[in-house]
């Protein structure tokens, strides 16, 4: 006698499937993360300062005008050369709030510079990344123009703080070009304040 009982359906399982297609797509992820290169590109509106002088005081090909036994940490040239905003002017830097107006450092991008500058790990408060040009000066905030700058020792942050102050005063009152300030402070910024502000 012919059995008409309905046969129950039969259902492939594909969960497994897609759990090795997703894995598959989370690795090729992370391949693809691991063999890219993070290209700083620089905005169109963004140039780079070149220091007329030659290498810098930390380069090995340059002669230092900071005595070896105090010699600061200056920044890497080739990692640091100093980019500017062009086109800014002295009237617009010596508006009160400018440089907390332009200041736009994301932490991703603090977090790059300490890896280029082989710092991957620090105490708090041990570092801060500097602009090389200064905000109040007309320094821009792409990589060319940030290092990480140490707070302890005679020259550290507090020390370039005061010499840029200093400059910012002097473009201020019309006693000094702002693009010579900024050849100043780029192109050896402790030989700088030696000239204009003596030792600390």
């Amino acid at each position: 006698m012919k059995n008409n009982t309905p046969q129950p359906q039969r259902f492939v399982d594909i969960t497994p499937a897609i759990i090795i297609g997703l894995i598959g797509i989370i690795a090729y992820k992370f391949w693809v993360r691991s063999h890219t290169t993070v290209n700083w590109t620089l905005p169109t509106q963004i140039q780079h300062a070149q220091s007329p002088n030659g290498p810098s005081p930390e380069s090995p090909n340059g002669s230092s005008s900071v005595p070896k036994e105090d010699r600061p940490f200056l920044p890497n040239p080739e990692l640091t050369p100093g980019s500017v905003f062009v086109g800014v002017s002295a009237a617009q830097v010596c508006v009160p709030g400018y440089a907390r107006s332009v200041r736009n450092v994301p932490h991703e991008e603090k977090l790059e510079v300490y890896h280029l500058y082989q710092i991957p790990h620090h105490k708090p408060r041990s570092y801060e990344i500097d602009h090389l040009v200064s905000l109040e000066l007309g320094g821009d905030n792409t990589m060319a123009n940030l290092w990480p700058q140490p707070y302890e020792g005679q020259w550290g942050a507090h020390t370039k703080d005061r010499l840029e102050n200093e400059l910012h005063r002097r473009v201020c009152n019309g006693s000094m070009p702002l693009a010579e300030a900024q050849r100043e402070i780029y192109s050896d910024w402790v030989a700088t304040y030696r000239k204009y502000l003596g030792t600390p």
